[in-house]
Order: C-alpha cells, then sequence, then structure tokens
C-alpha cells in the first residue's frame, strides 16, 4: 500500500511501454518488470557513430532483441532494468565472406544466436537440426536455462546436451510439443516446423507483429494440418520467410543455417517492428532506386520482396499504384524495410488533402508532381509548390524536369510540344531552363532523367546534361535526383555501375532506374536477366553509398575534353589531380572537416585511364572503396598516389 501511495504518478508497467526519440525507440513488453521505473534507468548511452557491427548491449552482453539502422536508429526491447549501452561485437568467419546470407549471418552472430561449426567457419549451407533451432530460439527470447533445468522427459534428449534446457522449455510452454518419447534432436527442421514454431512462439509471447495482405496461395501445403497451414501462412503474411514461388512453399524442405539465420534476422526485426523512421534523405543519405509500374492485379509481397532483395532503398511509384487499393500496402513494405517512396500527385487535379491519406508512413518522402514540364507551367507550380510546402515542410514536391536534349518547344510547352527534334536546344537555354525553376518552384530537389552512359554513346553530351541540372542544384541549395531511362536492352551489370559512378560524381542525391513492370521480375516471381545485374550492381556500390553519405559535395571536374566551366559549373582539376586517358575522367569532390574524399569515372569503355595524386606531406594515408579488379591504387612514394582505372570503371578516395 505504501509503495502504491509513493507511486501513484508513475507509469503502470502492467502494460507495454513505448518510449520513443529522435534517434531511439525502447520497447518494454507487457509485465516485464515487476516495479515501475523510470525512462532514464532504461535507457541507452548512445556512441556518436555507429559500426555494421554495433548492437545495444545489456550490462555488457548482446542484446539479441535490438536493432540499430545505419543511421543510427535504435529500437530494442528492454525486458529488465540495466544498464543499456551500445557496443561492438562482431564474428567473423573464413566461409561468409561471398555468401548470400553473410548480413543475416553477421546480424544472428553479433547477438550471440549461433555459434560456428569452428572457431574460424559458420558452415552456412549444412541443414539446421530441431535441437539447434530451438537453441537458437530461446537464445534469442533469454530462456534461464538454470531455473528451467534439463529434464525434458524425452529418452533421446540427454540432460547434459547444449539444447536439452531449450527443448524442454518448448515443450513446457507450448511452442513445439513432439507428442511420445522422443524429440529426434538431431533431425533435420523442416520449413513446415519452423514455421509451426514460430507462429506459435510469437502466440506464447503476446507479440503484435504487423502482417500484410498477400495473394500467395501455396498449393502444395493441402496435406499439411490445419494448424500448420494457419502458422505457414501466418509467418508469410508477416514476410518472415517467403515461398520457393509465389504457389510452392515446400513444406517439407529442410533449412540449411544460412537460411535460418535469414529468418531469425527477420523474426527479431518484426518483434520490434522495425522501421528507420527518420528517412536517409533527412540524414545526408544517398539512395539508390528504381520506377515501381506494377501490375495492381497480380501485385503481391514476392514481387516487393524482388525489389528489396535487388538492393533498392528507394521507390519512385506509378500512377496506377499510387491511385490504387495497393497504395498502403505498398508503403507498408516500405516501412518494414527502409525504402523510401515518392508517391505520384496530380497538382492540377487532385486536392492536397489527397496526400494526407498516406504520409503519416514513415516511408514517404514527398510527391511526385509533374513530368517533364515546360516554363508556361512553371508559375503554377511555384503557387502549388507554396501551398504544399505550407503543409508538408518536410517533404519533397519534385517534378521531373526535361533533360538537355529536350527541343525549344518542349522546353517552353512540355509535353503539348510535337515530338522533339533531338538536340536543338543550346546548354545556354536548358541552364536558363532549370535556373527559372529552380526560382520560381518551392521544392527542395532539382530532378531530371537521361538516356543512360553507354560505351557507343547514345547520347554524346552526356557529362553536360549531368553537370547543368547538378550545378543548379548545388547553387541553389537544393538536392539533385536523376532518372536512368534504363531498360531490359542495356541490363548488365557495368551498364548500372556507369551511371551509379557518373551521377554520384556530381553529387547525386537519389538515381532511380527506369525499370518497367517485368525490370526485375514477371508477375509470377520469375526473376529476369536485369534482376541479376542490378542486384550485383546495388551491392556492389552500396559501400561507396555509405562512405560518401558522410560527406558533402563540393564540385565536380573533368580532366579531358573541353567544357565552358561557367556554363556546365565544372570546375577545373584540383592541382593535386592529374589524369591520361583516351577519354574524359570524371572527378567529384566531396569534404567532411579536414578529410577529402573523391568519386572517380573513366568515361571510355576501351581503355584505362592513369589518374595520379600529388599527396601532401602529412596525409597519413588513403582508403579505396568500390572499383574491381581492374582499378590498381599505389603509393609509390611519400608523396605520390597512381591510380589506374579499369574501361568504364569508377571508384571512391579518402583521403
Amino acid at each position: 500500500s505504501q509503495y502504491l501511495i509513493e507511486n501513484a504518478d508513475r507509469d503502470d508497467y502492467k502494460e507495454k511501454k513505448v518510449f520513443k526519440g529522435s534517434n531511439y525507440k525502447i520497447i518494454v513488453p507487457e509485465v516485464a518488470m515487476t516495479e515501475a521505473y523510470e525512462e532514464k534507468e532504461i535507457s541507452v548511452d548512445f556512441s556518436t557513430e555507429f559500426n555494421s557491427s554495433d548492437i545495444v548491449m545489456l550490462n555488457g552482453n548482446p542484446l539479441p532483441l535490438s536493432d540499430i539502422s545505419e543511421n543510427g536508429y535504435v529500437v530494442y526491447c528492454a525486458k529488465q532494468k540495466g544498464n543499456y549501452t551500445v557496443g561492438a561485437y562482431e564474428k567473423k568467419y573464413s566461409d561468409t565472406d561471398s555468401h548470400w546470407a553473410k548480413d543475416y549471418i553477421d546480424y544472428v552472430s553479433a547477438r550471440t544466436l549461433f555459434s560456428g561449426t569452428s572457431p574460424d567457419t559458420f558452415s552456412p549451407d549444412i541443414t539446421i537440426t530441431r535441437g539447434m533451432f530451438v537453441t537458437v530460439l530461446g537464445r534469442m527470447h533469454g530462456v534461464d536455462t538454470v531455473s528451467v533445468g534439463t529434464d525434458n522427459g524425452y529418452s533421446d534428449v540427454p540432460q547434459t546436451e547444449y539444447y536439452s534446457p531449450y527443448i524442454k522449455w518448448v515443450k513446457e510452454n507450448g511452442i513445439f510439443v513432439i507428442e511420445g518419447d522422443k524429440f529426434y534432436p538431431n533431425q533435420p527442421i523442416t520449413r513446415s516446423e519452423m514455421a509451426f514454431i514460430i507462429a506459435n512462439y510469437t502466440d506464447f509471447c503476446g507479440f503484435e507483429l504487423q502482417s500484410y495482405e498477400t495473394s500467395n496461395v501455396f498449393y502444395d501445403i493441402s496435406e499439411c494440418t490445419p494448424e500448420v497451414k494457419k502458422a505457414i501462412e501466418k509467418i508469410q503474411s508477416i514476410g518472415i520467410i517467403n515461398g520457393k514461388s509465389i504457389t510452392v512453399f515446400d513444406p517439407d524442405g529442410i533449412l540449411t543455417r544460412a537460411e535460418a539465420s535469414t529468418v531469425m534476422t527477420r523474426l527479431i526485426k518484426s518483434i520490434l517492428g522495425v522501421f528507420y523512421g527518420n528517412s536517409s534523405f533527412e540524414n545526408g543519405g544517398i539512395r539508390i532506386g528504381a520506377y515501381a509500374n506494377f501490375d495492381t492485379d497480380t501485385l503481391n509481397e514476392p514481387l516487393l520482396y524482388a525489389y528489396l532483395s535487388a538492393g533498392f532503398n528507394s521507390m519512385l511509384l506509378s500512377n496506377e499504384v499510387a491511385g490504387g487499393d495497393k497504395r498502403d500496402f505498398v508503403l507498408g513494405y516500405c516501412d518494414r524495410h527502409g525504402i523510401d517512396a515518392v508517391v505520384p500527385f496530380d497538382y492540377m487535379t487532385s486536392d492536397l488533402s489527397e496526400v494526407s491519406e498516406y504520409c503519416n508512413h514513415p516511408s514517404f518522402c514527398g510527391s511526385f508532381v509533374s513530368d517533364e514540364p515546360g516554363t508556361n507551367e512553371f508559375d503554377i507550380l511555384a503557387e502549388s509548390s507554396e501551398f504544399y510546402s505550407e503543409k508538408y515542410s518536410g517533404e519533397k514536391f519534385v517534378s521531373n524536369l526535361l533533360p538537355l536534349y529536350a527541343s525549344e518547344a518542349q522546353l517552353e510547352y512540355g509535353k503539348l510540344a510535337s515530338y522533339p527534334d533531338y538536340y536543338d536546344t543550346s546548354a545556354e537555354k536548358y541552364r536558363i531552363y532549370c535556373e527559372d525553376y529552380a526560382g520560381k518552384v518551392k521544392s527542395n530537389v532539382i530532378m531530371t532523367n537521361i538516356f543512360p552512359f553507354i560505351g557507343d554513346g547514345i547520347y554524346e553530351r552526356y557529362i553536360e546534361a549531368v553537370s547543368i541540372p547538378a550545378d543548379v542544384a548545388k547553387k541553389s541549395g537544393k538536392e539533385f535526383w536523376c532518372i536512368i531511362q534504363a531498360d531490359n536492352v542495356h541490363s548488365d551489370k557495368q551498364h548500372f555501375m556507369r551511371q551509379y559512378y557518373m551521377l554520384l560524381s556530381f553529387g547525386c542525391k537519389n538515381i532511380i532506374s527506369w525499370l518497367w513492370n517485368d525490370g526485375l521480375c514477371d508477375d509470377y516471381g520469375n526473376y529476369t536477366k536485369s534482376y541479376a545485374s542490378v542486384k550485383e550492381a546495388n551491392y556492389e556500390i552500396k559501400p561507396v553509398v555509405k562512405a560518401l553519405s558522410e560527406y558533402t559535395y563540393s564540385y565536380t571536374s573533368v580532366a579531358g575534353g573541353t567544357f565552358d566551366n561557367e556554363l556546365y559549373g565544372i570546375k577545373p582539376v584540383p592541382n593535386e589531380i592529374s589524369a591520361n586517358g583516351t577519354e574524359p575522367v570524371v572527378i567529384g569532390v566531396f569534404e567532411t572537416g579536414e578529410k577529402k574524399a573523391y568519386v572517380l569515372f573513366n568515361t571510355s569503355q576501351t581503355d584505362y585511364a592513369d589518374i595520379t595524386f600529388e599527396l601532401q606531406p602529412q596525409t597519413a594515408g588513403f582508403t579505396v572503396i568500390g572499383g574491381s579488379g581492374e582499378t590498381k591504387a599505389e603509393k609509390t612514394n611519400n608523396n605520390t598516389l597512381t591510380l589506374e582505372l579499369g574501361a568504364g570503371e569508377g571508384v571512391m578516395i579518402v583521403f
């Protein structure tokens, strides 16, 4: 009674509590605490920088139910009072560096859920047994093995085995009960058993995991028991595991350690309700995206998974998706997986209240309001942008401007003009067009679209076409975005890498590939050739994008070729750099504090480019990020760095 009187104004922890801040979310589960605590008693000590190996630690031990995004957004489940800190915990294995599941394996290993099969190996492709899987689940839950005990009642589960208390735990709590006196702990676990265990576990814990509509019908689970079928449908709708295809689940298939790592990673993220709240755009991030022109009749989670697994973190929705009944389904998926979404909005015919229907989605980062407008639309766009910015000041009001190769008639009348006679617009008039838009329209983005850069030069003035809108964006304090008019005709990995390095050299913040509905997969989930190519490119460029996000774009120079620097905004090559090659080398200069970084792109598709950096005596060293096997960097003496850049190759150099 005295305790209740003294604590009458304190929170009642019999119910779930969630504390939120600008860079953290603390979840206190229902009845997790036996007495009330103040928020400061369960807060975390935040470090100023986060590495991929950083996780939340409880009293110095890795906390499985915790997550930290690349931009430092921390989410964790506080089941008890203690000292929560952020710390590094990383386990390296020699057999996972090139494995498809490396990120998932690193995630579960940092949380000490899995042990290696040896001090140096993980063995990702061997099967995981029943005993192993319930042990991993129990470790994630934080089972106290001492209090649980080891007397589990199964004749084939010796009490001395590591999995014995965890098997007793799942049995006593109805998570996985095997009838009879044998558990068969060393039997490989099947996909249906795994689904059944996870579904029962989430029910046992009372977790409210967000489920998403799915049109999948797995025809091969008809022989499963009703309970197992329900479990499969539940965890698939949550997104913890996908079918082998849209119609095939493979219930009797067995799981590898890599696949189990993937499942456990997604389970943790689902329990935590992880979405990374604040957009990466707002944290200086760079996005790699694509145009999402899905067939709304067949749109489901596996199709969105193809988009996610290809490595995209930005999405431009089509009008059909944005205006259909699948819009919130798509945005919900983006919320869960940290994808920023730009949603079309017709400023001429729609009311601003329509944006309020979906702007509460964390993934929503702006409205696509106009495609290739002419100057005759700028005044009404300016008026509309004023209203928009008053109501949605944190979002982006985006128009896709015409490219340099548009006709003069197009620059004035936009799509009302007749089909263009390409190349009849001067660069001077195009700059005026971009500057006019930047000066009138209240938008924090300058975006244009462009033909892709390829060896035979579909568009020979590619550098000029990028440089003008990029320079206007820089001078007007706006972000530069670009849509690449790419399709399946140009679908090799190097095609995408060329676009990425060229545009990153000009400080581009959002690179969007114009991939149509079948650009990644068809309506049945079958992947295209482009899927494999862009996936390789996206994962190869990821370290460059992550590192570059920490820097501020300064300017671009071009070694080789002739440019009107004032017109194109291309500055002279820095004194410390010289480049020799048959074609121009584009050099993007970035800075943060006293550190400098350069993004270089060799525009030649046939010949190497030799680049030399004359280093200052106090230069401590350098780091090469990206590049390929053809990229060779060597410090020949204390003052010189030589770089051999392959044909059509790009690289980032940090000093």
